[in-house]
């Protein structure tokens, strides 16, 4: 089993009140993917499940997830690719901030 690839493209639509979705293409062969969301406000810890408010630290099978985002605050999030033996892919990241607004708005 190698290394799997990052999941490519991965992307940031932030929607009203702060109801943010990610998303990310299929890595054939692996077996989950390791979501990451940090609150740039507070650092992360690199504890899962995250500890600081804000914070997002989980893995999820499909090619998707909905958060909520405090509007206005800067946040940096990221997603590996997991393999069978725990492999993680190098990770792709994408920082977005999302206003509070009333209809979507697509962030890279």
């Amino acid at each position: 089993t190698s290394v799997p690839p990052q999941p490519t493209p991965f992307n940031v639509s932030c929607g009203p009140n702060g109801v943010i979705t990610m998303s990310w293409a299929n890595v054939p062969g692996v077996t989950s993917y390791a979501l990451r969301v940090d609150n740039l406000g507070n650092p992360f810890t690199g504890v899962c499940p995250a500890t600081n408010s804000g914070d997002l630290c989980t893995n999820v099978s499909g090619l998707s997830y909905t958060f909520t985002a405090v509007p206005g605050e800067n946040y940096t999030a990221w997603v590996h690719a997991v393999n069978s033996v725990n492999e993680f892919s190098a990770r792709n990241s994408v920082n977005f901030s999302c206003p509070g607004i009333v209809g979507p708005t697509r962030v890279r």
